[in-house]
């Protein structure tokens, strides 16, 4: 049923990117297709669109999907920060909104450590985003790390400025 209303909007509005990335969030996911299928796709998509954040995350998706029954998380590893280069000439928001889809990726994924260095990099190009520095805090927490957990409360102390604050 969502494929048959998905291909009726793209018929309304063709050029509709964001119609195209939930067709092939479907295609990746619809075992007939699957995530094989959804990257050729994908990079029909990213030769027609260029390189952006969202398409490099629906790519997250798909290569996650790909490797999902793999035992080696190696070269998912590898395949993921992959997509975190060759974006020097991107601006600020394009960075940061892939990189939080990275470290979302790798938090599903429970590779907790590459997620914080990609957390550390939103928050090092957005340092007054608390929800940042609460999840960076947080991440800490769960790994018993109290240097993380210090550096954390610091830096959420320069964004709150008030050691009373509820945050």
């Amino acid at each position: 049923l969502a494929a048959k209303i998905i291909l009726a909007a793209e018929k309304e509005d063709p050029e509709n990117l964001q119609l195209k990335r939930f067709k092939l969030q479907l295609a990746r996911l619809n075992p007939k297709i699957g995530p094989a299928k959804a990257l050729e796709y994908w990079q029909r998509l990213a030769d027609e669109f260029g390189d952006l954040p969202g398409l490099r995350l629906d790519k997250a998706d798909i290569l996650v999907s790909l490797n999902k029954d793999k035992e080696d998380k190696e070269q998912l590893k590898r395949e993921l920060a992959s997509l975190g280069t060759g974006i020097d000439k991107w601006t600020t928001a394009q960075k940061v909104e892939l990189w939080n889809g990275i470290a979302r990726t790798y938090i599903n994924l429970n590779m907790i450590e590459e997620a914080r260095q990609y957390l550390n990099l939103v928050a090092d190009n957005q340092p007054q985003e608390l929800p940042v520095r609460l999840a960076l805090f947080s991440m800490a927490l769960e790994a018993n790390d109290a240097e993380g957990m210090k550096s954390a409360q610091d830096k959420i102390l320069q964004v709150v400025g008030d050691q009373n604050d509820s945050a």
